[in-house]
């Protein structure tokens, strides 16, 4: 179990590279609230070897109160965390917690379950050994919970909504550059989903200049597929005119 106590910020680290952008205006909005209530709920931190702690989770808490001015803050704090199950704790409190756009959660969920398949080999599709066979020379034994079963029970999603953000996670190349923009919409990203990647990328760019394009417009630019014959071709076979007997 954690522990709960004030350390002082000056003592807490913060990763470079994290999975949630910085929100300014959402520093200020906790900064206001904690100014009139304090801190409701006390941000996460891992002890480091070589001394102070690492955030974990609450960066726009720690943020506010860097704003305020505080000298602590309210942490809880994990002795034993690797950097794998600290990255997943972040994941699962921004899941839970914050209100995410599409793209962000659906690359949440895609590095969740990056994570959880290298914590729990055993549940990855397949893998060999999920679950002994019943003989009198083998064990039975229950594997980890499976990703999305895992997901939908630390969270409260649904499992087919877990299933289908983690199935845009692993079709769409781009999430992390299309979020706030034209494309960070659900049906958007289905239909990112459907074009190679290259493209994807072409319209990730033009998005992040601004630009109001959409995926679901390009899809239906690009027309319908030929329909394919028997020898795998796109092209269509003549067929040959039978002479009718006299």
């Amino acid at each position: 179990m954690p522990e709960t106590k004030a350390i002082a910020l000056s003592d807490i680290s913060v990763a470079i590279h994290r999975l949630r952008a910085l929100r300014p205006d959402k520093v200020d909005a906790l900064a206001q609230s904690m100014t009139d209530q304090c801190l409701l709920q006390p941000i996460v931190v891992r002890s480091h070897e070589g001394g102070g702690y690492l955030l974990v989770a609450g960066l726009h808490r720690f943020e506010a109160a860097k704003k305020l001015n505080w000298k602590e803050i309210w942490c809880s704090v994990f002795a034993d965390m690797d950097t794998d199950q600290a990255e997943l704790a972040e994941i699962d409190e921004n899941l839970i917690r914050v209100d995410l756009t599409p793209a962000e959660e659906a690359a949440h969920i895609g590095k969740r379950k990056e994570l959880y398949e290298r914590l729990h080999p055993e549940t990855k599709h397949g893998a060999v050994g999920r679950r002994g066979k019943s003989s009198h020379n083998a064990t039975s034994f229950e594997p980890a919970d499976a990703f999305i079963d895992d997901t939908a029970k630390k969270t409260g999603k649904h499992r087919a909504t877990v299933a289908r953000k983690a199935a845009r996670a692993k079709k769409v190349a781009v999430l992390p550059d299309i979020v706030g923009t034209s494309l960070d919409t659900g049906a958007e990203i289905d239909a990112l989903a459907k074009l190679p990647v290259e493209k994807q990328r072409s319209l990730a760019e033009a998005a992040k200049r601004g630009e109001n394009v959409s995926a679901i417009s390009a899809r239906k630019a690009c027309g319908p597929e030929a329909p394919k014959t028997s020898d795998g071709t796109g092209k269509a076979r003549s067929t040959p005119s039978r002479r009718k007997k006299s």
